[in-house]
């Protein structure tokens, strides 16, 4: 019987290893069954090692593929879902359960784009990948996603598998639009202004006998390429706001009734008597030229959501260690939709809006920021809308952002 299992163990390493386990006793007994079992069991060992070692490796995968941000589904060539990651179920909407069912996802044709259809096409094709760009939408929530389709190919260059790589470019085609719009924005807005002053140029060329139409023209030219000026400093204040650094002050000694009226002179030339002002004598330390351009930008946006022939008014008060800037329009009130996100960059007042540039309230907010003060709303229907700048006074040389 035992040289009968030795034959078989000879023949059969699976047969033998088997009887080494199972006949303990018999290999005390015969020394080739002992080298047996102590073979068979270091195998086993291996074997367990190489199984925890292939489990880890799954393991890492699965986890690897869960913390991309990219959604991963792999497809075999028949369209069905064999693999996919957690930021696929999220992008496509697929339930954590069995079925592997997509949402429904249309091209920018907005016509039906069906994936597993697409996959199969380009499995049975030459090609070996296949980019497209489609909308997903999931729990009401529409998203833009690029999606890059490759073959896997096995042997004899038959495709095995189809992997499909989906990104989120919401947010990135969001702001490509914004940047078009923006540029279009500025471009219009910086020509009009270059046109008004090459213009009075022209008419200054062909004015030299006459002194008072050069004079208003040398105006014209001045004013407008001033305002050419802040256009530009509204586009280096964007910058620097999305990189987030905070705006420097230079601070000198003056009074804000003083700024407030300069800046009201100025503004008069454009809105005439519409634009009222109010202020009293508040010296202390301060960036005059940014609260101008803080103030301008409230004034202008008075002006342009203030219903039609009234008036904007702008107070200048003193209360005790902090001065009161308020602007003041009669306008509808401000959406609470808008309310929310107010002093965001390129917020506009309405939906509808399609001039300026959205910037004015982040800038009039870093200005305030940069003088360690604060701003409020207040607006309702039938009270109109008033923004209130609150600063604290200083009066020597200082740091502004040590105040309490």
């Amino acid at each position: 019987m035992t040289s009968q299992r030795d034959d078989e163990s000879a023949r059969s390493p699976l047969v033998a290893e088997s009887v080494a386990i199972h006949n303990v006793g018999d290999a005390a007994r015969h020394p080739r069954s002992v080298a047996l079992a102590s073979e068979l069991a270091e195998a086993n060992e291996r074997l367990i090692l190489v199984g925890l070692a292939a489990q880890e490796r799954a393991d890492e995968r699965e986890a690897l593929l869960d913390n991309m941000a990219e959604g991963v589904i792999a497809f075999e060539t028949t369209g069905r879902i064999v693999l996919v990651n957690q930021a696929a179920r999220v992008l496509f909407g697929i339930a954590d359960n069995d079925e592997l069912t997509l949402c429904e996802l249309r091209d920018l044709d907005d016509a039906t784009f069906d994936l597993p259809q697409a996959v199969v096409r380009l499995a049975c094709g030459g090609q070996l990948v296949e980019d497209a760009e489609v909308t997903a939408r999931v729990d009401q929530v529409v998203r833009r996603l690029a999606i890059h389709m490759r073959v896997v190919r096995g042997a004899a260059a038959r495709a095995r598998l189809v992997l499909v790589i989906a990104r989120d470019t919401t947010a990135l085609c969001a702001l490509e639009a914004e940047r078009t719009r923006y540029t279009a924005l500025i471009s219009h807005d910086l020509r009009s202004p270059l046109a008004i002053a090459t213009m009075a140029a022209h008419i200054i060329e062909l004015s030299i006998d006459e002194p008072d139409r050069i004079r208003d023209c040398a105006a014209r030219i001045i004013k407008h390429l001033g305002q050419m000026d802040r256009m530009i400093a509204d586009l280096l204040d964007t910058q620097q706001l999305r990189a987030g650094k905070q705006r420097t002050t230079q601070m000198h000694a003056g009074d804000l009734a003083t700024i407030a009226r300069e800046l009201v002179s100025d503004l008069s030339e454009i809105y005439g008597d519409r634009l009222a002002l109010h202020a009293d004598p508040t010296p202390g330390l301060w960036d005059a030229e940014q609260l101008r351009r803080a103030l301008s930008n409230l004034i202008t946006n008075g002006f342009k959501y203030g219903r039609a022939n009234t008036k904007v008014t702008l107070w200048v008060k003193h209360r005790g260690d902090h001065a009161a800037i308020a602007v003041h329009n009669d306008g509808p009130p401000i959406p609470p939709e808008v309310r929310a996100c107010l002093y965001t960059m390129y917020t506009r007042g309405s939906a509808h809006e399609t001039t300026g540039w959205g910037i004015g309230l982040a800038v009039v907010q870093s200005v305030v920021a940069a003088h360690a003060g604060s701003i409020t709303v207040e607006s309702a229907d039938g009270i109109g809308t008033t923004f209130t700048m609150s600063l604290p006074i200083h009066t020597r040389d200082h740091d502004p952002h040590d105040h309490a």
